[in-house]
């Protein structure tokens, strides 16, 4: 698809042909883009985007510019829908993904984009019926795949949210770790007792430390709360065990793991994390968190990033538009941090929990990459929101054990490139950016890392 006033590059439609050549059973083909100014002709603002994204497509219609859709399966959808005229080529993606065998990205910027004052490249308001259009074709398509009640709506701030009715609700066990009571400990509860409008919840506190919870008094208060338990843990620390032994004490329908230097911020927090778990094709559900001063602290990780995996979009403000899209978009990653995510207690039970080979760090990760490879979705919500001080209690380098386990668990898609990410884009910098000619590629830093503390690779 081409609008009239747009341009390819000269090379794409020889990319195209090679793609499909080499995918026969691709239905839909979508490439980078950029804009080009109406008047100078200056190109600028490149979209660099990720591989095939579903849930990010509720969030912005990412795959537009340059789009193929195979002939057969626009005419079996009966081609573009005019009461959906301002959102028409969302609306026809969305269904096409539906039924699409094969979903293709090439890398690359193949379309350049006109912006000119009446163009939705320059504002998507300039065509006053398109946000209405493209909130009822994001309806309808999550009334499609059978999401009961479904809603699309724009948030305060402008950006696209969804909602339906889940169909399986049920108690979430809340699993915090922590060294002792201290007063990080107890904000963290007090902002989950304050604010959480979920009514069916439990926190399990995992205290791991020199004395027992018997030896503090926030303990043996907590302990007469009806919605709180405290558990113990003697062994040398290890997250992944603390975490596995509180999940194992739990009946409940859904384990969300907590650091206990976190802070929640909105009632409907984890009203929308279990809307999302209760899907059974999403694996996990992570929250954007973020730092004291209100800049981003976690909204996703991507592996290879900064050499074994970082948060993408870190130390960045909320709502700041980049080659990379948005943050405030929901899409679906290798993985989320562990600092604050939901499972459905059968998925994680499935998965085995957090390996406990790994002792600090690596070990959400490994669990997120089990869960892609086992079919599951992971899912970064931009709408559930918590402060994080990041590793305030814990403090310490990462044991070289957790970077040689690291390695050996995802050292192929540090070869071949996170498929959330792009190629475009530097691993060597949270906020993204363009990549520089010359970079250092991940698996060659990860890899001479761990040969350097004589580990073999």
């Amino acid at each position: 698809f081409l609008d009239h006033d747009d341009t390819f590059a000269p090379f794409a439609l020889y990319e195209v042909a090679r793609y499909l050549n080499q995918h026969a059973d691709c239905d839909l083909l979508y490439s980078d883009h950029d804009l080009i100014d109406a008047g100078s002709g200056l190109r600028k603002q490149p979209l660099f985007k990720p591989d095939w994204s579903p849930d990010t497509m509720l969030s912005s219609n990412y795959i537009t510019h340059l789009t193929v859709v195979r002939k057969e399966l626009v005419q079996e959808l009966g081609g573009f829908d005019a009461q959906k005229d301002g959102a028409q080529d969302w609306d026809l993606y969305l269904r096409a993904v539906e039924r699409a065998r094969h979903i293709g990205h090439i890398p690359k910027v193949l379309y350049h984009w006109r912006e000119s004052a009446s163009s939705t490249a320059a504002n998507i308001y300039t065509k006053a019926y398109a946000p209405a259009a493209q909130l009822r074709s994001i309806e309808d398509h999550l009334a499609r795949i059978g999401l009961p009640a479904p809603r699309a709506f724009h948030d305060p701030s402008g950006f696209i949210r969804v909602a339906w009715s889940p169909a399986r609700q049920g108690k979430v066990t809340i699993i915090i770790p922590s060294r002792g009571a201290n007063k990080m400990l107890e904000n963290c509860i007090q902002s989950i007792f304050a604010r959480t409008a979920y009514p069916d919840y439990e926190v399990v506190v995992v205290n791991n430390g020199p004395r027992r919870a018997e030896d503090f008094p926030y303990y043996r208060k907590l302990r007469q709360d009806s919605r709180a338990r405290v558990l113990d843990y003697e062994g040398v620390f290890n997250y992944s065990a603390v975490n596995n032994i509180g999940a194992r004490s739990s009946e409940s329908e859904y384990i969300l793991l907590l650091n206990n230097d976190t802070e929640v911020i909105h009632e409907d927090w984890l009203s929308e994390m279990v809307m999302w778990a209760s899907r059974p094709e999403i694996g996990a559900v992570g929250a954007k968190l973020l730092l004291p001063d209100g800049r981003i602290q976690h909204a996703g990780v991507i592996l290879g990033l900064t050499g074994f995996a970082g948060h993408v979009f870190g130390g960045r403000p909320e709502g700041e538009w980049g080659c990379f899209g948005l943050a405030e978009w929901y899409r679906d990653y290798m993985a989320v941090t562990a600092a604050c995510v939901l499972f459905r207690r059968e998925v994680y039970e499935k998965m085995g929990g957090l390996d406990e080979s790994f002792l600090l760090c690596g070990n959400d990760v490994e669990l997120g990459l089990r869960l892609n490879q086992s079919g599951y979705r992971v899912l970064y919500h931009p709408f559930v929101r918590l402060y994080h001080l990041e590793s305030a209690t814990h403090k310490g380098s990462i044991p070289n054990e957790d970077f040689d386990l690291s390695f050996k668990c995802y050292s192929h898609v540090l070869k071949s490139g996170d498929p959330f990410f792009n190629p475009n884009l530097s691993y060597w910098d949270l906020a993204p950016r363009l990549s520089h000619p010359g970079e250092r590629l991940p698996y060659e830093f990860a890899r001479s890392h761990i040969a350097s503390f004589g580990k073999g690779v």
